[in-house]
This record gives C-alpha cells, structure tokens and sequence, in this order.
C-alpha cells in the first residue's frame, strides 16, 4: 500500500496478502482515510479528504486467530493544473525569493498580500526578461507548496475568456474622394483592414503596425501607395482617391473590407528573417489556430491552420497549395509563441504576420448537403481547400454582403466574386447547401476559419 496519496485519486484494487495460518482469510481496518475501504481482500475507492491517516489491518483466519500491522497514509492535494483562462484570479505585483520555499517549488503568499514568494533555485529561469508576473490557478486551491511546473508565468496581461474577437464588414461605393469610412467595431481602434474587390479582383492587407500607405498583394510584396488608406482610427479608416480602392464604378458596393481590432484574440508581428528557425512572441490569450505569414520583399506567403498541424503549410497564392513545410519549425505555436524557418524565416527578409485565436475546424466534402455543428454563429466564415491538381480555392462569406440565409457571395480572394456557392450560417455552426466545389465538393477536404 503506497503511503502517499492524492486527494480525490481513484485506488484501483489493492490486494491484502497473510502467511501462515489456516485459510480462508477475512479481513478489516481501522483508520483508512474516507472514501476508502476493504472490498474482498483489496483497499480500493476514491481518496475524499486531506489528512494523516494511521492505519490498522487485521487479518483474522478459519481458526480464529488474527495478525495486524500498522502503516501511515498523507493524503494530500493535488498538483495545481491549469485548466482553462477562466481560472485566472490572482495577479501577483512583487515576487520575492524566499528560502522558505522547497526546491524547485514556490508558494503563495495568503490572499491580504500581492506577493508570490519563489525559491531562488528557480527564480533565474522562471523571471527571465519578465517585469510583472501573472499566475494562473484553479480556484478551489488554497495556499500551499505546489510545483513549480504547475505554474505559468508570462509578462503580458491576460484579459476575460468572455472577450470576442472585434471585427466587422463594411461595404462602399467609389467617388474617387478622399473620405473616412466608417465600421463598428465597438469603440476600438482599425488595425487591419482586408480590403477587397468584388469585381475585376484585387486582395490586399492594410495594416497599422505597418503604416498607412502600405499594402501588401494576397500572398506578400509590399507596395507604398500614397492615395490608399492614409489613416488607422477609432472605428474608421481614411482612404484617398486611389482608383484601385476608390474609384468610380457602375457596380454598388464593390468594394469590401474586412476589419479587425488587435486584442487577445489577433494580433500582429513583424520580423525580420534570421535564416534556419526563430521564436516569436505574440500577446494572444491562447495559442493561436490561424496564422498569415507574408514575406514583404517577395510574392510569398504561408498559412497555418491548427487542422494542418506544424509539418504543412497552405502557401497564399500559389500552387501547389497545401504543402509539406517547416514554415512553422514544425513545432506548433503556444499561448505565448510561435516558431517559423525555412522560407517562412529566409535571412534578411522583412515579415508580417497575422495570429488568430478563432473557431476553426475540417469537413469532408459530401457533395450534396451538410451541416457542421462546433457550437458558434458565423459572423465572417472563410473556407479553403485544394483541387486534385493542387489548385487553391478560398471562399469568405460574410454577413453583411449577405445580412439573410442562404449566404451565396463568396470572395474567392484572388478572383471575382463566386455566386454558386450556398451556405447558411446557424446559431451553432453552418449548413453547407449545395455541392459547390468551393465548399462541398465530394471527398474533398476543406478548412474552416470564422474570422
């Protein structure tokens, strides 16, 4: 019998051995901890509660005699374990080292003080270029020794697991004016704008880390255009009288963007290419599904989708499209990091990507109808895959292009936009309507992203 145990730890079947005596054996115990007892010869059960147990088993034979031996069992708590965001509820401002702390272990202050007190043992590694600490636990511990593996300790301020992420559509018409134009994103500033026409396609991304005037063609090179968009602001954008963005057209509402506001749910990270592989850090809550890597000097761009995995890519604007790569390292990217080599990271090159923590997710196309159920209301849905020649083929539909069911104007990006495509989008998912090779083609595989 182990004499240390977990709280709240199933104990499979341990069984009780005597020697000598006449069989059979019968057998009892005083002083197991609660939530264990002797079931035909074996302790087993569910630890319930913290303690030192002294512990008492007698064996009594056919005959009537009896031998017992005495053990003592500590029940204690389990490692603390990160289960979620939602679990954050301690932010420590000071960090003291305490050698009152076991090795390799650290131990929190009561909860009238702000203090995390840490074992110098671990100090050096744990508060590496970190100026405030926060650590998350699960709510039910109490103060206690834990270990230290049991803690994450980050430099970045980690907000609700109820933030969304901001983003909207807004359609306009040219004028070849300069003007702003307006987008709801809830008091919050534009920091990327994905701009596109409707017809006669052009894709671009405009962003602030970036700059205004700068674009970038979908799947990289960055080109300066004075008249594009001059200005990032509180819900709007500012554009000039650049044709390309703004100008005069018979066609309503050519021009879409969608716009996104940085917070724990996207973010932007520039770079420059060191050549082999490098780590990034980024300030998502989570580690992100989506990420948009494009090399600004060169038409090359790369996509991870947490469906891929870190061992392929689906190169932007190029054929084929879904590659095997160590554009991501082949290490998959964590709440704080991403890693990216090969010609995601080529030496001297100038990068910016683009980190999402979404809803994403695979199907199987069946060729007819389908739902897809994964909980969530689509606000923006984009879908890629490849044909069997290697061909990529994205379709982003929107609920502002089409504000009703069924959704049928599908940007294809990188050309005019597709109106055979149907989708719905429902409360809990989306229901694919027909067979349309860009979204339900037969045993085709396609990736989901809302956005």
């Amino acid at each position: 019998m182990p004499n240390s145990l977990i709280l709240n730890t199933y104990i499979p079947p341990i069984p009780l051995q005597a020697n000598g005596g006449t069989p059979p054996y019968t057998w009892g115990a005083v002083g197991l901890p609660p939530g264990l007892s002797i079931v035909n010869g074996m302790i087993t059960g569910t630890v319930t509660a913290i303690g030192t147990y002294n512990v008492t088993v007698t064996v009594t034979d056919s005959t009537l005699a009896t031998a017992d031996t005495s053990f003592q069992i500590v029940v204690s708590s389990p490692p603390v374990a990160i289960t979620s965001y939602s679990h954050l509820f301690r932010v420590f401002d000071a960090i003291e080292v305490s050698d009152k702390c076991i090795p390799n272990s650290v131990v929190f202050a009561d909860t009238v003080e702000s203090t995390l007190y840490i074992n110098s043992n671990i100090l050096e590694e744990l508060l590496k270029n970190i100026s405030r600490s926060i650590v998350e636990i699960t709510e039910s511990v109490t103060p206690q020794y834990v270990a230290a593996s049991s803690i994450i300790m980050e430099d970045r301020a980690i907000v609700p697991n109820s933030e969304s992420l901001v983003s909207n559509t807004v359609l306009w018409s040219g004028d070849a004016t300069a003007r702003t134009i307006s987008v709801d994103l809830n008091n919050s500033h534009v920091d990327i704008v994905w701009f596109y026409r409707r017809s006669g396609a052009v894709s671009y991304f405009f962003d602030s880390v970036r700059g205004a005037t700068k674009y970038i063609n979908f799947g990289g090179l960055e080109v300066t255009q004075s008249n594009s968009i001059t200005a990032f602001n509180t819900d709007s954008f500012s554009i000039g009288n650049w044709s390309v963005i703004n100008g005069i057209s018979a066609i309503s509402n050519i021009y879409v963007a969608w716009c996104f506001s940085k917070n724990s749910l996207f973010d932007i990270v520039t770079f420059t290419g060191s050549g082999g592989t490098q780590v990034l850090s980024h300030n998502l809550r989570d580690a992100p599904t989506l990420i948009m890597v494009q090399n600004l000097d060169i038409v090359e761009g790369f996509l991870y989708h947490n469906s891929l995995g870190a061992s392929q890519s689906f190169m932007m604007a190029s054929t084929p499209s879904i590659v095997t790569s160590m554009a991501w390292g082949g290490m998959s990217p964590s709440y704080h990091s991403f890693m990216v080599g090969d010609n995601a990271n080529t030496l001297g090159s100038r990068y910016v990507a683009y980190l999402f923590t979404v809803t994403t997710g695979i199907y199987t196309g069946n060729g007819t109808t389908q739902t897809i159920t994964n909980g969530f209301q689509p606000g923006r849905l984009l879908i890629f895959s490849e044909d069997s020649l290697g061909n990529p083929f994205w379709a982003l539909f929107d609920n502002v292009r089409d504000p009703v069911n069924p959704r049928t104007k599908a940007a294809e990006l990188i050309f005019d936009e597709r109106l055979t495509a149907s989708i719905n989008f429902n409360s809990n998912g989306f229901t694919l309507n027909n067979g349309d090779e860009a979204i339900n083609q037969s045993g085709r595989t396609y990736y989901y992203v809302y956005l």
